[in-house]
C-alpha cells in the first residue's frame, strides 16, 4: 500500500525561509530609495523577491519532478535577477547592500541548484525528453 503525500508546512522549507530573508530585507531597505529614483530597482526589487517565495513554494508543493525542476529554475532566475538589482543599487549608490545578502544569496542558489539537481534524477529517463515548459504554452 502506498503512503499518503503528507503536505509539510511551506514554513519548514530552508529554501523559503531564505528567500522570505531576502525579502524583508528588500522590503526594509526600499525607504532607501529616494521618491525620483529614475532606475526603477525599487519595484524590480520588490517583485523579484516575492517571485521569489513564490517559485519557491511551487516548487515545493509540485509532485512531478518535471514541475519541481521548472519552479526552481523560475527561483534561479529571480535570485540572479535580485542580485543583479543589487548589484546596479549599489554601483549607482542608491543603495547601501550588506554583504551578508550577497552571502545569503549565494547559499540559496546553492541549495536551489542541489534541489534542480536532485528532482531531475527523479525525472524517468523517457520523459527527460518532454519539457514541462512547452507542455503548459500548448494548453
Amino acid at each position: 500500500m502506498k503512503k499518503p503525500i503528507r503536505m509539510t508546512k511551506l514554513e519548514d522549507n530552508q529554501l523559503w525561509r531564505m528567500a522570505s530573508e531576502i525579502m524583508l530585507y528588500a522590503y526594509d531597505q526600499l525607504p532607501e530609495f529616494t521618491e525620483d529614483e529614475e532606475y526603477g530597482m525599487e519595484p524590480k526589487l520588490r517583485d523579484r523577491s516575492f517571485d521569489l517565495t513564490c517559485d519557491l513554494a511551487e516548487a515545493a508543493g509540485s509532485l512531478d519532478p518535471r514541475d519541481k525542476t521548472y519552479y526552481y529554475g523560475l527561483a534561479m532566475r529571480d535570485v540572479y535577477g535580485i542580485r543583479n538589482t543589487l548589484i546596479m543599487a549599489s554601483k549607482t549608490q542608491t543603495l547601501n547592500v550588506e554583504p551578508s545578502v550577497f552571502l545569503k544569496l549565494e547559499r540559496l542558489a546553492d541549495g536551489i541548484a542541489d534541489e534542480v539537481s536532485g528532482a531531475s534524477d527523479d525525472i524517468p529517463e523517457y520523459l527527460k525528453h518532454f519539457s514541462v515548459q512547452e507542455h503548459k504554452h500548448e494548453s
